[in-house]
Order: structure tokens, then sequence, then C-alpha cells
């Protein structure tokens, strides 16, 4: 049975059963907000909001998004599409893309309600930041979720980029779900524009926030 697209919705939504290639990743179902905190060098220290969402359409994935904004002026700072899949006993795949230009393909392991990645390759556009690569972990306990990233770029070795603290804000596993509260609405408005690369000659450096 179709359902009505959601708010908070990536896809058409409809009523599916869990399927069973993903259950040791169902931890992760649901969406979860919060803030966190990142650093990179040359950069100052920033905070922002994240929310993310991981839903099922009841095949053998989940689909992830990610949005986060500064913390202060609500201005956006970075957003992600993806894929988690299982991919054997203990073992997780990971497809990411990334809004400046990078898609990020990633392996790695669950255990208990623990998973961590790390990037296998890093494709990116003439234009992104020259990324090499990227390892995450999620840990989840008692409804709230921990997200630590690292990143390298071509001349910054392998570094702690950024740390986000979530709790869960809607249980339901399907998409196409909204737990009441006009989180999105009540957001800080864009006020100000973010820096932009100027040219292609300062791909190499990541934006700062």
């Amino acid at each position: 049975m179709f359902r009505r697209w959601g708010r908070g919705c990536s896809v058409r939504a409809v009523e599916a059963l869990l399927h069973a290639d993903v259950e040791k990743i169902a931890f992760l179902l649901g969406t979860w907000r919060g803030e966190g905190e990142g650093e990179w060098p040359d950069c100052a220290p920033f905070r922002f909001r994240e929310e993310l969402v991981f839903e099922h359409v009841g095949k053998p994935m989940l689909l992830y998004r990610q949005e986060s904004w500064d913390l202060q002026d609500g201005s956006p700072l970075h957003f992600e599409r993806g894929f988690f899949r299982v991919t054997g006993p203990g073992r997780v795949g990971v497809v990411l893309s990334h809004q400046m230009g990078a898609v990020e393909v990633a392996e790695g392991t669950v255990v208990g309600t623990v998973l961590e990645s790390s990037s296998t390759s890093v494709g990116l556009i003439s234009t992104a930041p020259a990324i090499t690569e990227l390892r995450r972990r999620i840990e989840v306990s008692d409804n709230r979720l921990t997200y630590d990233l690292q990143m390298a770029m071509r001349d910054i070795a392998l570094t702690h980029h950024t740390k986000s603290r979530l709790e869960k804000v809607s249980r339901v596993q399907g998409c196409g779900t909204f737990d009441g509260s006009d989180w999105w609405a009540a957001r800080p408005v864009l006020i100000k524009p973010r820096r932009r690369l100027a040219s292609t000659g300062l791909a190499n450096r990541y934006p700062c926030p």
C-alpha cells in the first residue's frame, strides 16, 4: 500500500516489512536530531545543529539523509545522501554523496550497536575539496546516537573533523513519517551567505564553515 509523501521522507513511502538483511543495523532507524562540534586545520572551531534520518522501504539497504546548519545563524553547512547495506556477517557497506562534489564508498564492521567504516574510495568532481579518506564511527545507546567523523585530504593526514550527539525523535521505521514537532520550520533562517571557493585553484582547500 502506497502512502503519501511525508515532509521528512526522501522517497515515496511504502508499507513494507523490514528486510532480514538489514536487521543487524536496524538500531539506526529513525530520525535523530541534536548538536555537534567540528574542527579542521586553518579553520576556527565551529558548532552546528544536525539531523540524521535512516529509513527503509523493505529492500536490503537503509536510506540515509544527513543535514546540518550553523548553530547561531541557521546557515547551511553540510548535506549527505546515501545507503547503508549489510555485506556479510558483522560487515557493512556504505555509499554516500556529499553536496560539495564527493562520493564516498566505504566498508566496515557492525558490533552490537556500534558501526565503524573506512572509505575504500573517494570520487571527486573537479571543484571538490581534495578529500582522500573518511572514517566514521556511529554508536547508539539508550536512544542517543554519537557520531564521529575523521577526514584526510591530499596535504592533510587523517584527523578528527566532527562529533555529534543526537537523540531519537521518531522511532517509526518506514519513511514518510513525522513526529509532530515542526523542527524544520522552527530552525533559524539563513541570514548570511557562506564563503564559496573562488576558483578551481582553491578546490584543494576544505571550505571552513
